[in-house]
């Protein structure tokens, strides 16, 4: 009901950034059953904030 009207969702342009936070969180909730202090992907997660911060940017500048 409707759906044919929407349009499809746009591609994430940071799913690769999202994809390696995922997998570091994983592999550490593996090795250590969750993460610890020290331990969040601090460097992942903050490529994919960057990313996140650029892509608003790029889309506030084309408005």
């Amino acid at each position: 009901m409707g759906a044919g009207l929407s349009k499809p969702a746009e591609p994430n342009p940071c799913a690769g950034e999202m994809e390696t936070y995922v997998k570091c969180v994983e592999a550490k909730t593996a090795e250590s059953g969750g993460l610890r202090d020290g331990e969040e992907c601090e460097k992942e997660s903050e490529a994919y904030r960057e990313c996140r911060r650029k892509v608003k940017e790029l889309k506030a500048a084309v408005k």
